[in-house]
């Protein structure tokens, strides 16, 4: 051995020799059964005396073990050399306990060699250092684990969000994470080293708790051991439900438990809720007017309510299933075979009738739906059901069916007994119109200087004139009312086709009562998808009514376009115009501003109930400004012009 030899330098007496020889044996058999790893190294520097490499000069069997690196090798060869991917800092380090002669220990990782090691390094002499090793690999990574599963146990703790308490074996608080403080609003440093019981257990544990605590501490076993049971904890001085699970734990020989508390105020409420919501769904289940029912795939009946049972005249639903595997519930079956190829096929059906037979034999006409239920794997397992007993909603259907037709012919009449009527009267006026225009065109007549009869002709013509009108809006109205009013929609221009008609149908009339009657276009867009006849009963109606209600001055008939280009029709009259009140209720049949035998202007009271009815026929819309006493203006906006 290199380091020990340089001792024998020198003269020496022999027996000095024979001592040293027996010493370095000792020595050499020391070195070359020592479990540590040994080397020799000497340091090398370049000019400026800064390491920058060590040669190996001697290394024991234990070196050789520990570094897979063997002494033929390695002796008389440098480290880099050995290991050409050395980290730098192994020769810094050596270096620095090579030139001052400072001993160093210390535990690192050698890349190289994929191990950790725990160092002695010193220096034999200026300019060498030793080292003396052990591998600590296991142990580095035990360690290693060890802190790894701290944090991972530390983060599961602070993460979770169950509460997560531990106490010693005295019974104080070692551990309580961050759900520990929210569940029960107290931080750790308040709690910890505290006795858990005594702040966040009611009063009526406690003494069951010190009964019991000491066989825990000796056995680690305990009634709630291993065990989950919901308790009560405080929070505030107030108690709330919580689930407990606990576990033991031996600590540096000492029983400790753990707890994981769940804050289950939450599931009691929804538990109490769903507990309330049950018996509410079993008092509508049983009480309820609707029959309701669970039957299997085959028809057969698992489930019914009370109204079920009442429905038929049944006691139990086991009288109930009897009958219905003896006989049959339904009238005709081929009724049943549709109603559940619907159901099977669709998953659900609703409002189908049918007729069923009750126990006493009588019928009654039901409406039933059902809907099916399927497991997870899709294979059905039930369906649920309604029936609704709808005997008398059919009976009462037949009597309002037959009303109704009675009701239609009975409207029928009418209408034709209004025709009739119409074409009678319309008959007999136009012979009388027919004659009076003889009598006026006579020569005598037409050149007669008296007045006042020439002022009768001209009021008997208006007198039948508006009998004629009176026929027409009864006619019209009651086709109206019964929807018998066939239209004709086409494009039409309003202001050449209908306006300017109705504009000479009536200056006669204006005339006649010294009014003045004015048209005014502005329109650019006069055509409307309309229907003729309706158009021109609405706009001869209201220039009537203007006429009619107007003493003196002026009516004027206005065209102009919107903003959307609409056609837009005002009737303008300087009449004595209508209350608030009465235009509330314009449009409503057989409304008069002023009603009985004293009223100063004639009518039906159905000319405006017609002009909503027409408006709504065309898409028009209508809307009257009005004052008492300063006259009137009716607007029509026509949606269905043609731009």
């Amino acid at each position: 051995m290199k380091i020990i030899s340089k001792y024998f330098d020198g003269e020496k007496s022999d027996s000095e020799i024979e001592d040293l020889k027996k010493n370095l044996k000792k020595f050499q058999q020391l070195f070359e059964h020592m479990q540590e790893g040994f080397a020799y190294h000497k340091i090398i520097c370049n000019e400026q005396n800064k390491p920058i490499d060590y040669q190996f000069i001697e290394i024991n069997p234990a070196f050789e073990k520990l570094t897979g690196l063997k002494k033929e090798n390695v002796i008389g060869k440098t480290v880099k050399e050995v290991l050409p991917g050395i980290e730098n800092f192994w020769i810094d380090r050596y270096g620095k306990v090579a030139l001052t002669g400072q001993s160093v220990e210390f535990e690192d990782y050698s890349r190289e060699l994929n191990k950790y090691f725990n160092i002695k390094a010193y220096c034999p002499e200026i300019g060498t250092f030793a080292v003396i090793f052990k591998d600590v690999t296991s142990e580095f990574l035990a360690i290693k684990k060890i802190k790894e599963n701290e944090e991972k146990f530390r983060a599961v703790c602070e993460t979770a969000k169950d509460a997560i308490i531990m106490i010693d074996n005295n019974g104080n608080v070692i551990l309580w994470n961050k759900a520990a403080e929210e569940m029960f609003n107290i931080k750790a440093e308040e709690i910890l080293g505290e006795d858990l019981h005594k702040i966040i257990a009611p009063n009526r544990y406690y003494e069951n708790y010190i009964k019991n605590f000491t066989h825990f501490k000796n056995s680690g076993k305990g009634n709630l051991v291993g065990h989950t049971r919901e308790l009560f904890g405080l929070r505030d001085k107030k108690e709330f439900p919580i689930e407990l699970s606990l576990s033991a734990v031996k600590l540096k020989g000492k029983w400790c438990s753990v707890g994981v508390i769940r804050d289950v105020s939450e599931r009691k409420l929804n538990e109490k809720k769903l507990v309330e919501s049950i018996e509410s769904f079993k008092n509508i289940f049983e009480n309820t007017t609707m029959g309701i029912y669970r039957a299997d795939v085959k028809g057969n009946i698992l489930m019914v309510n009370k109204t079920i049972l009442k429905m038929f005249g049944f006691d139990s639903l086991d009288e109930m299933n009897e009958r219905l595997v003896n006989s049959n519930f339904y009238v005709n079956k081929n009724k049943r075979t549709a109603f559940r190829k619907i159901l099977f096929e669709r998953g659900k059906i609703f409002g189908f009738e049918e007729e069923m037979i009750k126990k006493n034999g009588s019928k009654i006409y039901v409406r039933e739906s059902a809907a099916l239920f399927k497991n997870e794997e899709g294979e059905t397992i039930y369906y649920d059901g309604t029936i609704e007993d709808i005997t008398d909603k059919k009976i009462n259907e037949k009597i309002t069916i037959e009303a109704r037709k009675k009701a239609e012919q009975s409207e029928k009449t009418k209408t034709e007994f209004l025709r009739q009527m119409s074409h009678e009267i319309r008959t007999l006026v136009n012979v009388i119109m027919n004659y009076l225009q003889l009598l006026r065109d006579e020569e005598d007549f037409a050149n007669s200087e008296d007045t006042e009869v020439k002022e009768a002709y001209g009021a008997i013509k208006y007198a039948f004139k508006r009998l004629v009108r009176t026929v027409d809006l009864i006619l019209n109205s009651s086709e109206l009312l019964t929807n018998s009013y066939k239209s004709n929609k086409r494009d039409i221009n309003i202001y050449t086709e209908i306006l300017l008609k109705v504009f000479g149908e009536h200056k006669k009339t204006t005339k006649f009562k010294n009014l003045n009657l004015e048209i005014n276009k502005n329109s650019i867009y006069n055509f409307v998808c309309c229907d003729e006849y309706s158009v021109y009963q609405i706009l001869d109606n209201i220039v009537d009514n203007a006429i009619k209600y107007t003493q003196e001055g002026t009516i004027l008939l206005k065209t102009e376009n919107d903003a959307n280009k609409n056609l837009l029709i005002t009737i303008t009259d300087t009449g004595i115009g209508i209350s608030q009140e009465y235009l509330e209720v314009i449009f409503d049949p057989f409304t008069q501003e002023k009603a009985g035998s004293s009223r100063e202007f004639d009518g039906t009271g159905l000319g405006m109930t017609l002009v909503k009815g027409y408006c709504k026929l065309n898409n028009i819309d209508i809307r009257i400004e009005s004052q008492k006493n300063y006259g009137t203006k009716m607007l029509l906006l026509f949606k269905n012009t043609r731009k």
